[in-house]
């Protein structure tokens, strides 16, 4: 069984990512700002992904998720439909028609369809008006309030053993913060002893971290979340 280090924004919360994540937002307006040398996973609930450098060094790849960006043939952001990525040249929307259940249709970037061979865009037409160029900087991540990151005390375990998982708040907060975790992959909520793939974890007033464990069942099925 496999785990990512995952990232759960606040609302209206701007992250930067200078370590892998798999990021999610909130119901709010959420974005992610990537530094070099590390691989993002966003959700749906991520508005706008800010990268370094203009969109002509880097290449896409059109998958029947979302959209791959890759540079210096390093994969640095796995996006999907309806998210706003900004380079230091302008904006572009993904977006999608693709049917996964018949391989057909199309994943486009401002328009411009992308191959599901991994190249540059060399048609793509970033929007550069006023406050749509990326504003990231290379240098270490900022720690932001409202900004929750959840680490496993291991990459694997066996089925029947249990596993730590360490909620950490990027800044204490003066009352204790109820926090809703949600598993996902290829699991069911009886494979952790859940009746539903989530559940809730307190963080106490003034503390910025706090544990929680999960024991997967021992059904002899390789799973992971």
């Amino acid at each position: 069984m496999t785990t990512n280090t995952t990232v759960k924004l606040g609302t209206g919360l701007t992250y930067n990512a200078a370590s892998d994540a798999l990021i999610f937002g909130s119901t709010g307006s959420e974005t992610v700002k990537i530094f070099d040398g590390v691989t993002v996973t966003t959700d749906s609930s991520v508005e706008r992904v800010e990268f370094s450098r203009a969109s002509s060094e880097y290449t896409f790849k059109a998958t029947n998720t979302g959209l791959q960006v890759s540079y210096s043939g390093k994969v640095v952001a796995n996006v999907v439909s309806g998210e706003k990525l900004a380079f230091s040249n302008g904006s572009a929307v993904v977006a999608s028609t693709f049917d996964a259940a018949t391989a057909t249709g199309a994943i486009t970037l401002n328009g411009t369809a992308v191959s599901t061979t991994d190249g540059k865009l060399t048609a793509l037409i970033p929007n550069n008006a006023t406050g749509e160029a990326s504003s990231v900087a290379q240098g270490t991540q900022t720690p932001v309030s409202g900004a929750y990151t959840i680490v496993p005390s291991t990459t694997s375990v066996t089925e029947g053993s249990t596993i730590t998982f360490t909620v950490t708040a990027a800044t204490a907060q003066a009352t204790a913060t109820t926090l809703h975790y949600q598993v996902i992959g290829s699991l069911v909520g009886t494979d952790l002893g859940l009746t539903t793939l989530g559940d809730t974890v307190v963080l106490p007033a003034n503390a910025t971290t706090v544990t929680f464990t999960v024991t997967p069942t021992n059904d002899g099925i390789v799973e992971g979340f």
